[in-house]
């Protein structure tokens, strides 16, 4: 039988915060809104590399991790389909740094209005985030990418650091600790856009490694490390068999 709303203190006081706030600007906080900054398809992209590197040794890495919302997306569903490994989000927590942005204009020629984002951030909101959803061996690194040294085996990393200098950089890093079979999934692999610097890196990258990448769903690179001892299709050939 159902529970009365009047005999279920936080159901109750739910509709009353929400009936209250409804008069109000502060209504939307009170609603679901879409926070992801990937769509649906790129999320279950994302579930379906983890899947395909369960059985990778390594941990779990992603860098650039905004207000953190894609890390408890996917650490749910680690904790849900029993994938017990570790997962590490490596970020400034305080937007882009000034050698980065400064690359971005003086080389590449982007204005300096575009490179502003990501600051609303903070290393203590982002760990309360991660504790509120329930998030399970999951740690938390301040860093600028070029300053941390990714020692441990990585079977599966996320980069969406979105400017040339820490995506070049970062694949300089992860690429030689990725497990054979392990794979990497850029951000912003799209051209003519503000963080088209993602995609220069990542195809200068993958030029000197004699690495074919894939571009799929739109912005997203996608670059796997062979293991001689698997037969099946890559994860994004078998993802998209159907795509064309």
């Amino acid at each position: 039988m159902r529970r009365s709303i009047l005999t279920d203190p936080k159901t109750l006081a739910s509709m009353t915060v929400r009936a209250l706030l409804w008069y109000t600007p502060l209504r939307r906080l009170a609603f679901y809104r879409y926070w992801y900054n990937f769509t649906p398809e790129q999320l279950g992209f994302l579930v379906s590399c983890i899947n395909q590197t369960r059985e990778v040794p390594g941990d779990i890495f992603e860098v650039g991790c905004a207000n953190g919302h894609t890390a408890c997306f996917l650490n749910q569903h680690l904790q849900a389909a029993g994938i017990a490994k570790d997962y590490y989000c490596v970020d400034t927590f305080d937007g882009f740094t000034k050698q980065d942005t400064t690359y971005e204009v003086t080389v590449r020629g982007k204005h300096p209005r575009h490179l502003g984002g990501f600051r609303s951030n903070s290393v203590k909101w982002f760990k309360y985030t991660l504790k509120v959803n329930s998030c399970k061996r999951v740690h938390c690194v301040q860093a600028d990418v070029q300053h941390y040294d990714f020692a441990r085996p990585i079977s599966f990393c996320m980069l969406d650091v979105k400017l040339y200098r820490p995506t070049r950089i970062a694949l300089e890093k992860v690429w030689p600790v990725l497990s054979p079979g392990g794979m990497i999934v850029v951000g912003e692999c799209k051209p003519g856009t503000s963080f088209d610097g993602a995609m220069q890196a990542c195809e200068e990258f993958t030029k000197s490694q004699e690495i074919r990448p894939r571009y799929v769903l739109g912005n997203l690179g996608v670059l796997e490390k062979p293991d001689p001892r698997a037969k099946a299709a890559s994860i994004a050939e078998r993802f998209f068999v159907h795509a064309n």
